[in-house]
């Protein structure tokens, strides 16, 4: 009987995580009172015998994959005493906990369920019960449950059971057939397929990758039936259902915490439609994924009609099974962005009782959950509590985060119930606890200072303390305490004496980067105005918006400024001030509020114009006060200055050492603009304290900087990068990651970086400072959950200068504290468990592409850690159709590979991801404040030249033969001489191909080996003209004998089939559709011309004195004859199959025959078969290529010249076993020392499976859907390997893995054609050579697949075995790579007349293991043949699915150690969602 599609999808997934309970479902059903094991065993039975589906097993054969009903069984109920125990009851419930997560094995043969009766005591009992899902669900368990008391109690009262149950899954089987075969069918996969063309994001991130992919636990709420009889009145009053109202919740909840309003929850379905289904047990159910769109304005009641709607529309369609749905969106390595939540709800009637007892159904947790979270509402009884299970995979949910939710959801749940119409954004979830934590405890900040105190205070009280310690220098010259204090105060008695204003105004101040602008800016403090610092490299326009825009009245500049700005203020030098008599300054300075403005910072605004913030003197002096208690400035330091005035982060540079008896080096900007000079400059000054920007220590690293261990580094102002932080920890003392807005005051948070990979966490907010992480309606986020950083506190600017509209917009009342503002950054962030922000970028560096949530900085993380790129930036660009696509900004030494870059990214990263551009910069553009202007990079127009489209053209007679075989080998027209052989297709087949031609025509040897070294035309013709040529080798017909030599390799075959079920395993078939009408009479004759033209098809095999020989009938002599069969349709498999297995007499028969087959319904079939050792595969190629040329020429009566070969498979024979004398001593010496401490014992574990016949084979055919030819292409482009070397090296991988073997050898295939005259000759030339691998745990993938590389190429070399070797060959594996260089897929052999190749499949294995793969164009597939009786067919599924699982792996991480490779559950691949109904 086959799957249903419900199985299927059950059964496929389950072979994935063989040995995890992802299906197991059940419960333990607690009985008090009396009950009787016999009568219960009874009632047991029964119930078993009463369902075909639980008395189904698995059937596995080497074809397909079935269901069998057992007629009868011999169940038993399995009875267990624990009442003797000291604890009993709890030792019962260890025991059925531990039994429901071991996994139900499907290859048993077994029932699939087990039932078990525990004694507890007397009148305490417990019924375990475990079933695969794939026999039931959980409205059939729930049947199985009525049934079993109903058998009891019938059993009890009557003595017998009298019910019956006339239903059976065998009608379903029917039923899904029917299904699949439908128009129904069609349109379901067309409705959900349009329904998620538009891609959603993913709801869900996971958090931790434990060693278990679907590991999880069980979080359970209790609501109380009070509580629930209100929720369904409150459903009722909205039409709906508590199933609707719930499912609400949950689109309501996480559409508010995650701030995504479109996502997708997975509703188990009963799938069963017709009303006798409702009474039969077995798997129905399916998944039906539920996608919500809706809006936070709406109002709840809203919600609820748009769930019921897209619930109706659904409807229709749920039937349609879950792993069709996953396959035909291709999310097999991502089927999480379809759902990663499901609710089921279990209304199932578990209210019956045993007889004289009272039951009780409790469900158990497998802890296997394949989802994110499973959410399970469990209504047994109308009477009693509803229990709420959350089970949770621990890899997405901590047990803190998990009770947090379930929180919430009750919460919400109460909320809805008390008033069911407020708008969403308006309910509140947060607990009490929780909102003291987010707004108190991870704000305790709070920290006293003077309330009129200034920085100048505590910058007086350092001048008193250390007069003549130096405060701040530079290249020109220094000033200590007390001469700064001096300078400051002309300064600010000069402004005082020369005020145009009785209030303080703004005072610009236009000087480079000097000690005496240190001193400036202090002195304009000191006189109670305000400063504005103006850079003197900033453009013309920007400094005069400035100046016009604040209405400064003076200027304050260096006598060296060029002073051309068109402005009415007054511009006074600094030089002029202090030539200026000072009289009054004995007097004193006028004192000035706290509260007063100390600076205004004009920052790049939205449009395009600077905006000034104001920051008051309080706001300063707090965030002076607090870094210097944190990160710490002490008076022995001294900071290193780098950051231009004009950039507000500089204030802590010029200020905080001054009120901390510091000291303060300004680097000039002269000095900046010479990175090496800067380097030379740290290492003569050696200072202690750095402060700049992530790009400037990126160039200082770039300029040669090896860091300084006794600096300590303090970083902010754009994103901090992993790879950048690690380089900072590995090389200075310490490493601050710095955050905050210029409106919040320079620095709102800090936090010690330890590890490189907090690079993204900002730490704690400073003194008197509030964070809040808001949604969109400004309502707290609970920990975990990003939202918009919206920063409160005594940082807070007075507003943005001259702009009260703009002020009102950002400067928003505080919903948390009366009269108080917060200040919305802009910015994305969210808090985790230690109470510290974790920043997630700009809103507007968050993007989408294809419905993909994007942050930028982790693409710029990943390019960074390449070693050709010092830096990177990324931005989102919107091309003419709007469509965005993203663009990398990258500076390197020398021009960028492209093509390795994104080959590099695309092992780290999804494909939505991958830059659509790579662009070289000398370097980036920055904004006035130094930081890269990503606006401007946004704006700049980009052409993407394809390299693909400048092909270079030969220029050398060398390079114009080289062109002409490439293009003749790839089948191309055309080609650059810069192309890679291996990236436009080569491979290791036409590479032979190559080489023959170059040795023929152009008399040079080379190897393969040298064809990968040298891939291109270009590099092949240099590499050749410094090459001697040789004269080639031909091969000479012999002179007539009675008998021939065979070679080794017919000798091997030869041996093998002396044993008929061997030699019908080396029979080799080829099978045709015809499609069109064929005539008989010319498929005989073109046939008979063939085997006339090649002797190897009427050579025969004779054994003379116990040596086999070749013996070859004459031309003449030789017949063919088409047989010909008729037969039904049903017959054609048996009758085909018989033929084919039908062995060659090889001492008497001509090893080519062919037949007709007819069917009765017109069908008709061409089929071919010879023996291998009379051809290879290759030759099978040229026989079916041939045969068709032949055919169509004799069919159209052209004229045609029949020309013989130069030279037949005998004269081969003779020179290749003089070649083997020749080259004896050589090949011995290589494989001695290869194979040398090898013991051929070394064999795979066998499986003794039942099977008649000890060649009988199994075969198992499969595509490969994740690798795309293209993919492993240029994978072996980029490390300069071969397709083969991949394939082979890989499953040598997976044997190391699977069965633990380190050294060992496989069989690989070499063509053997070694000179171009063998291309189009029939023979059995192929040789069958030991790859030996021998692995360690330490070993990257690519350290082995390079091995493997050099030995495939070493024995290329070698590929001829001594017979002493030869004969000691024991290879339980043989691995093939097929490159046809002809598609005989589908033959066209004249009008109205083709050949559409058919699967065939032998019954027979020459070895236990044949593996054999095919790449074209499109796909990668393959062919596993094995002998039945060594492996099982699930096995060598396994192997199937391990093989690919890996393949994928190693594709994108081939760095990875060996024992980094995980194999025993291949993890998220291809798999189905399961909702397990575990009641």
């Amino acid at each position: 009987m086959k799957l249903t599609l419900p199985q299927q999808d059950v059964y496929f997934e389950q072979l994935m995580y063989p040995d995890d309970p992802i299906y197991n479902i059940g419960a333990k059903i607690a009985i008090t009172g009396t009950i009787s094991h016999e009568v219960l065993n009874q009632a047991y039975i029964d119930l078993i015998s009463q369902h075909d589906s639980y008395r189904s097993v698995i059937s596995q054969s080497a074809e397909e994959v079935t269901i069998n009903i057992l007629e009868t069984h011999d169940s038993v109920l399995e009875y267990l005493d624990f009442s003797g125990d000291e604890n009993p009851d709890a030792h019962a419930n260890a025991f059925m906990q531990q039994k429901f997560e071991v996994a139900l094995r499907m290859d048993t043969r077994e029932l699939l369920h087990k039932f078990i009766l525990l004694k507890v005591s007397q009148t305490e009992h417990y019924l375990f019960s475990v079933y695969h899902h794939i026999i039931t669900d959980g409205w059939g368990t729930s049947l199985m449950f009525q049934r079993l008391v109903k058998n009891y109690n019938e059993i009890m009262l009557f003595g017998a059971v009298t019910s019956e149950y006339p239903y059976t899954y065998r009608d379903f089987v029917l039923d899904d057939q029917a299904y699949f075969l439908s128009d129904d069918y069609q349109d379901d996969k067309n409705y959900w397929k349009e329904k998620f063309r538009q891609p959603q994001e993913q709801l869900l991130e996971k958090k931790e990758n434990s060693a278990k992919p679907n590991e999880s636990q069980r979080k359970e709420i209790i609501i109380k039936r009070d509580h629930y009889n209100r929720l369904e009145q409150v459903s009722k009053e909205l039409g709906a259902t508590t199933f609707h109202v719930i499912l609400g919740v949950l689109y309501l909840y996480f559409g508010r915490k995650d701030q995504n309003t479109d996502f997708t929850i997975g509703l188990p379905v009963l799938n069963r439609g017709k009303s006798i289904f409702k009474k039969t047990v077995g798997l129905f159910m399916g998944v039906s994924p539920l996608r919500i769109q809706f809006s936070l304005e709406d109002n709840f009641e809203e919600l609820i009609r748009n769930i019921k709607q897209q619930l109706r529309q659904d409807y229709r369609h749920q039937r349609f099974p879950l792993g069709k749905l996953i396959k035909e969106l291709g999310l097999f390595h991502e089927n999480e962005r379809l759902f990663n939540i499901t609710l089921s709800y279990e209304k199932q009637n578990y209210a019956d009782h045993f007889l004289n007892t009272e039951t009780k159904v409790i469900p158990l947790s497998h802890h296997s959950e394949r989802v994110a979270l499973a959410i399970y509402i469990r209504e047994f009884d109308p009477l009693e509590d509803v229990k709420i299970d959350f089970d949770y995979n621990v890899n997405y949910f901590s047990q803190a985060a998990i009770s947090r939710l379930a929180a919430h959801f009750e919460a919400l749940l109460s909320a809805v119930t008390d008033n069911p119409k407020k708008a969403l954004s308006q309910y509140q979830y947060l607990s009490q606890t929780e909102k003291e934590q987010l707004l108190q405890n991870f704000n305790n900040t709070q920290s006293g200072f003077p309330e009129e105190a200034t920085l100048l205070d505590y910058f007086k009280e350092q001048v008193l303390q250390a007069p003549d310690k130096t405060a701040v220098a530079n290249q020109e010259g220094k000033f200590t305490y007390r001469e700064l204090d001096l300078f400051s105060d002309k300064v600010a008695h000069y402004l005082q004496k020369n005020r145009t204003s009785a209030k303080p105004v703004p005072v610009a101040v236009l000087m480079d980067r000097s000690a005496t602008l240190v001193a400036t800016l202090l002195g304009v403090l000191k006189s109670g105005n305000s400063y504005i610092p103006l850079d003197p490299s900033f453009p013309k326009d920007r400094l005069e918006y400035i100046i016009k825009h604040s209405g400064v009245a003076q200027i304050i500049a260096g006598r060296n400024i060029d002073h051309d700005l068109h402005t009415n203020s007054r511009i006074i030098t600094v030089e002029s001030i202090l030539e200026e008599e000072h009289d009054g300054l004995q007097a004193g300075l006028e004192r000035f509020s706290s509260e007063d403005t100390a600076y205004i910072i004009y920052t790049s605004g939205s449009t395009g114009s600077p905006k000034g913030v104001a920051i008051s003197h309080k706001a300063l002096l707090n965030f002076l006060i607090s870094i210097r208690q944190e990160p710490k400035i002490a008076e022995n330091d001294c900071l290193f200055s780098v950051t231009t005035q004009s950039f507000d982060i500089s204030i802590l540079e010029f200020f905080t050492p001054l009120i901390s008896g510091a000291s303060l080096y300004v680097a000039s900007q002269e000095l900046l603009s010479d990175p090496l000079a800067i380097v030379a400059k740290l290492d003569q000054l050696k200072p202690n304290i750095i402060q700049a920007t992530p790009s400037f220590y990126q160039m200082l690293y770039n300029a040669g900087w090896k860091g300084d261990k006794a600096i300590k580094i303090l970083c902010g102002g754009d994103l901090l990068s992993e790879t950048l932080a690690g380089k900072l920890l590995e090389t200075s003392a310490e490493v601050w990651n710095m955050y905050g807005p210029t409106e919040t005051t320079i620095w709102s948070s800090c936090k010690k970086i330890e590890h490189a990979s907090e690079a993204s966490v900002i730490g704690k907010p400073i003194f008197n400072t509030e964070f809040y992480i808001l949604d969109e309606s400004k309502q707290l986020l609970p920990m975990g959950s990003p939202g918009t950083i919206y920063i409160g506190g005594y940082g807070l600017a007075q507003g943005y200068f001259k702009n009260e509209e703009l002020t009102r917009e950002k400067f928003i009342p505080s919903p948390f504290g009366s009269n108080k503002k917060i200040y919305n950054t802009g910015d994305l962030g969210r808090w985790n468990e230690k109470g510290e922000i974790e920043f997630l970028g700009r809103n507007d560096n968050q993007v989408k592409i294809r419905g993909y949530r994007i942050e930028l900085g982790e693409i710029e993380t990943k390019l960074n850690q390449l070693e050709t790129v010092k830096e990177s930036v990324v931005i989102a660009q919107k091309k003419a159709d709007q469509e965005a696509v993203l663009i990398a900004y990258v500076i390197t030494e020398k021009a960028p590979d492209t093509v390795l870059i994104i080959d590099a990214l695309r092992q780290e990263l999804p494909e939505y991801m991958i830059p659509h551009a790579i662009i070289q910069m000398e370097e980036f553009p920055l904004t006035p404040n130094k930081k890269i202007d990503r606006k401007a990079l946004s704006l700049q127009e980009i052409t993407i030249q394809k390299t693909a489209g400048l092909k270079e053209k030969p220029t050398t007679a060398i390079e114009e033969k080289l062109y002409g075989f490439y293009t003749e080998v790839l089948g191309m027209e055309e080609i650059s001489t810069t192309d890679n052989f291996f990236a436009l297709g080569g491979h290791s087949l036409n590479a032979v191909k190559l080489i023959n031609r170059i040795n023929e025509q152009l008399q040079y040897r080379i190897t393969l080996k040298e064809v990968f070294d040298y891939p291109t035309i270009q590099t092949l013709s240099k590499y050749l003209g410094k090459k001697a040529t040789v004269k080639s080798i031909r091969i000479e017909p012999v002179e007539e004998q009675p008998y021939y030599e065979i070679t080794p390799s017919q000798y091997g075959i030869w041996l093998a089939s002396q044993q008929e079920e061997k030699s019908m395993a080396y029979n080799m078939p080829a099978v045709f559709k015809i499609q069109g009408a064929i005539r008989k009479e010319v498929l005989q004759q073109a046939l008979l011309e063939i085997v006339r033209k090649h002797e190897i098809l009427r050579t025969h095999f004779m054994e003379t004195g116990g040596i086999p020989y070749q013996k070859i009938k004459s031309r003449d002599e030789v017949i063919v004859v088409i047989e010909e069969f008729f037969h039904e349709e049903r017959n054609k498999a048996a009758s085909l199959q018989k033929y084919l297995d039908t062995a060659f007499d090889l001492e008497t028969e001509i090893l080519l025959k062919a037949a007709l087959f007819h069917e009765a319904n017109g069908d008709s079939y061409l089929v071919f078969a010879t023996h291998h050792i009379a051809m290879d595969g290759w030759s099978l190629e040229i026989l079916i290529r041939e045969f068709a040329d032949s055919y169509k020429a004799i069919s159209q009566q052209e004229d045609r010249k029949e020309g013989l070969p130069a030279f037949q498979f005998r004269d081969y024979a003779a020179w290749h076993l003089k070649q083997l004398e020749t080259n004896h001593e050589k090949n011995k010496a290589f494989w001695e020392t290869y194979l040398k401490g090898y013991s051929w014992e070394n064999r795979l574990p066998f499986e003794d499976e039942p099977f008649e016949g000890e060649h009988s084979g199994g075969h198992h055919d499969f595509l490969l859907e994740s690798v795309k030819p293209a993919l492993l292409q240029e994978f072996a482009r980029k490390h300069n390997l071969s397709l083969h070397t991949i394939l082979a090296g890989v499953f040598n991988i997976l044997v190391y893995k699977m069965f633990d073997k380190r050294d060992f050898c496989i069989g690989t295939v070499n063509s053997g054609r070694t000179h171009a005259e063998l291309h189009d000759q029939l023979g059995m030339y192929v040789k069958t050579l030991p790859l030996r691998s021998r692995m360690h745990s330490a070993q990257t993938v690519l350290e082995m697949l390079h091995q493997t590389h050099q030995d495939l190429l070493a024995i290329d070399e070698h590929q001829d075995l001594p017979q002493t070797i030869q004969n000691q060959l024991k290879t339980d594996v043989l691995f093939v790579l097929q490159n046809p260089s002809f598609d005989y897929r589908t033959i066209s052999v004249c009008d109205g007349l083709q050949f559409q190749m058919m699967p065939v499949k032998g019954s027979y294995s020459r070895l236990p293991l044949l593996v054999t793969l095919w790449i074209n164009e499109e796909n990668v597939s393959g062919s596993i043949q094995y002998t039945a009786r060594n492996f099982s067919a699930q096995t060598i599924g396994l192997i199937q699915l391990k093989y690919a699982q890996l393949l994928s792996e190693i594709l994108k991480n081939p760095e990875k150690q060996l024992a980094e490779l995980a194999i025993e559950l291949p993890f998220e691949k291809e798999r189905t969602i399961e909702i397990g109904l575990n009641f």
